[in-house]
């Protein structure tokens, strides 16, 4: 994981990082170029009043754009990514948020809590 990440939490044994920016960064080392499905596994900051948008870009081109559920439980999200935005070796896959929110009792702003992310060839 690079730029925009909490650190690990645990609660009720459910371990997860927050996006703390409108953006966050993940390293992915390929040996070849494939198409890929990129899976979350993730709950926003829940808002009654707004859906979180979460946006996909691999290597700074976008890939994809979709809307998280209005509630604050973690569902699994796929992105298919091609092969022709991703290159042999280091890739950057970065997540873009449509909001954040400070928290009550908690300094940081919040966007979106990840449980997992899976990165398969397709």
């Amino acid at each position: 994981l690079g730029f925009g990440w909490s650190r690990p939490e645990n609660r009720d044994g459910i371990v997860y990082r927050w996006i703390s920016h409108l953006e966050a960064d993940v390293y992915v080392d390929l040996p070849a170029t494939a198409p890929m499905d990129f899976w979350i596994q993730a709950a926003p900051y829940y808002l009654s009043w707004k859906q979180q948008n979460i946006g996909l870009y691999a290597n700074g081109k976008f890939v994809d754009e979709l809307v998280c559920p209005a509630d604050s439980e973690f569902h699994a999200y796929r992105f298919v990514i091609p092969a022709d935005v991703l290159k042999e070796g280091r890739n950057t896959l970065t997540l873009r948020m449509g909001y954040r929110y400070r928290a009550p009792r908690d300094k940081r702003e919040l966007s979106l809590r990840v449980q997992q992310v899976l990165l398969r060839a397709r």
